[in-house]
């Protein structure tokens, strides 16, 4: 059995595409698992800046030939672009991509403070859906501990680098201010909650919240902002000096004409800011062309943010580098498991034979303590042959320990070694 990662992310696929393909993730859920066979389980990391699947098979070329085809129709997307699209990551590659997606090494902020919590919610998911194995759970787990450590002993995740910091970041390097400025937050998802906290830690004058779900009012109550009902959307764009898109919900939730009109009715002629970092995109982006206003997408923010803090970088890949030696070597330990179970059961059979036969002739009491006595005996055996077992899978040995002991017990134990 093996994990391949199927990656496509801000590096080298244009935004549009992965805006269309996170909409397509429970699809693409759906279709993967009808071929259980094939593919025993799946983990999909679906965010602004990337869409990843983790895949669980038997071999590389086995989960490839099943998944792309079905991947291909989950998206909607021509099956040679698709495989075009995707990079193909399998063995310690997948696990080194794993740690350093969860660390924030490889988002679009390096560094930023969110990933680790994606990471984490697509593994819930993936567990409440059923698609997750103990193999893929083992990875996403480690990947969550090598991100902690990350974080401790470099304070990247913890320094308040975020998309939305970088996106206020550029508005501010272009003179915007924002201490007496009235924000409207379209949105009350996970990323509505760190936009709301980045502005508060600019001491933003004021602050709104707009929801299409309906959930504006308990939002608010929570975070201490202000509410807007689906009626009074129009109203509030006449004050507001900056609108930010964080729903994630499909649809334009701010159209060009909500905000000419709102220039019209207010007869303002104050410059408008609209940060939009949602996907799909909440803001409508020919707002752009209109006096007064600017928009700052992701893809604003992909071209000017520039990587910062290198001696942390270097800590951080330090970090992983010397954690996928050690997860690699564990899960190389466990690759012997079969076999000292195959082992142990035959031996235990053993015992227990004996134990009915001594039973029949001695009674209860007797066999009870043969019994005890030959599983002492067990024990004290197999400790050395299993602690070199060990030994050797973690120096990737196990083949040929693996064969002398199913030549010598005539053990049958399927391995991929």
């Amino acid at each position: 059995m093996t994990i391949v990662c199927l990656a496509a992310d801000f590096h080298d696929t244009p935004l549009p595409y992965l805006e269309r393909f996170q909409g397509r993730a429970n699809a693409v859920y759906s279709r993967l698992a009808e071929a259980p066979e094939l593919i025993a389980g799946c983990v999909v990391v679906a965010t602004c800046n990337r869409f990843e699947i983790y895949l669980d098979g038997k071999s590389v070329d086995t989960i490839v030939e099943a998944a792309l085809p079905r991947l291909a129709d989950a998206l909607g997307e021509d099956a040679i672009e698709v495989r075009r699209t995707f990079r193909i990551m399998s063995g310690q590659h997948v696990t080194r991509h794993a740690f350093s997606v969860a660390s924030g090494l490889e988002s679009m902020v390096i560094g930023e403070d969110e990933i680790s919590g994606q990471v984490t919610r697509a593994l819930d998911y993936a567990q409440h859906s059923n698609t997750c194995t103990p193999r893929l759970y083992d990875l996403f787990r480690a990947a969550a501990r090598v991100s902690k450590s990350v974080s401790h002993a470099t304070g990247l995740g913890t320094s308040g680098r975020s998309i939305i910091a970088e996106a206020l970041g550029i508005a501010e390097s272009t003179g915007t201010t924002f201490d007496s400025a009235h924000a409207v937050v379209v949105g009350t998802g996970a990323y509505a909650r760190i936009v709301t906290a980045a502005l508060k830690r600019r001491a933003i004058g004021r602050i709104s919240v707009i929801s299409r779900s309906g959930r504006a009012e308990s939002f608010a109550e929570v975070h201490g902002i202000e509410s807007v009902g689906a009626t009074a959307v129009h109203a509030v764009l006449e004050t507001a000096d900056v609108v930010i898109g964080a729903s994630g919900i499909p649809g334009i939730a701010i159209t060009a004409d909500d905000v000419v009109q709102a220039f019209i009715r207010s007869e303002r002629v104050t410059p408008m800011l609209f940060i939009d970092v949602a996907l799909p995109t909440d803001i409508d982006p020919t707002i752009a062309n209109l006096p007064h206003c600017t928009v700052i997408t992701l893809e604003t923010i992909r071209r000017q943010i520039s990587p910062q803090h290198s001696e942390s970088i270097e800590s951080a890949i330090r970090i992983v580098t010397a954690s996928v030696d050690e997860f690699e070597a564990h899960v190389r330990s466990r690759s012997i498991d079969p076999f000292i179970v195959a082992l142990r059961q035959q031996i235990e059979n053993a015992v227990e034979s004996e134990t009915d036969a001594v039973r029949r002739r001695r009674g209860d009491s007797e066999a009870e303590t043969v019994r005890r006595s030959l599983m002492r005996v067990t024990n004290s055996w197999l400790h050395t042959p299993t602690h070199r077992a060990k030994e050797f899978a973690q120096h990737g040995n196990v083949g040929e320990y693996a064969r002398a002991l199913s030549a010598l017990f005539d053990l049958e134990v399927e391995h991929d070694g």
